[in-house]
């Protein structure tokens, strides 16, 4: 209770960890209390090498979390907010790895910026709140269930609002159905 620790060259650490199993850490039960977690991937890194992070990953630079993660290495409940600096992210995700992630929760992006996480010029800042299932981190192989409200997404220069999303997303393919009120979002 009320640990202080700094680990790494990034790592702070300001809350409670209770460990069940070790020294067996592969079937350890983590309970971590985070009352702060400051880190950069690259520490990230070196903490969960198993773990393959989508592309642009680094781009997050300092992040700062708060919240809870409870379970095993390989299986674990994540549930509060991760503060980057290209946007928040909130989220109460299950997430189970092995070959490949796979995860089920609630997943809220505030606004996120996708033009620097992407490296693409077209896009801006995203704000959603969904529903996610699916398994894969990379754009190569994922495969989602997604249902939601894009609050504001941002495609060359412009803010759409209020999008409602309920479909799947398989590899770089959306399949689903789109809603919006928007004079500027035509789909025929």
């Amino acid at each position: 209770d009320n640990i202080k620790l700094k680990v790494g060259e990034y790592t702070n650490f300001d809350g409670r960890i209770r460990l069940r199993g070790l020294p067996e850490i592969e079937t350890t039960f983590i309970d971590f209390k985070l009352e702060k977690l400051t880190t950069r991937m690259d520490d990230v890194l070196k903490f969960f090498p198993k773990i393959t992070f989508p592309k642009g990953y680094e781009k997050l630079g300092l992040i700062d979390f708060k919240g809870n993660f409870t379970g095993y290495p390989n299986d674990f409940v994540a549930d509060g907010t991760l503060n980057t600096e290209i946007g928040s992210v909130t989220s109460d995700i299950n997430m189970k790895i092995d070959e490949v992630a796979r995860y089920s929760g609630e997943l809220n992006l505030k606004d996120f910026d996708l033009k620097t996480f992407l490296d693409n010029k077209d896009l801006g800042l995203v704000s959603i709140t969904s529903n996610i299932k699916g398994q894969g981190l990379k754009s190569s192989d994922i495969n989602a269930t997604i249902k939601g409200n894009i609050e504001t997404f941002d495609f060359r220069d412009y803010r759409y609002k209020d999008i409602a999303v309920d479909g799947t997303i398989n590899k770089k393919l959306f399949t689903g159905d789109f809603q919006a009120d928007d004079e500027n979002f035509d789909l025929n």
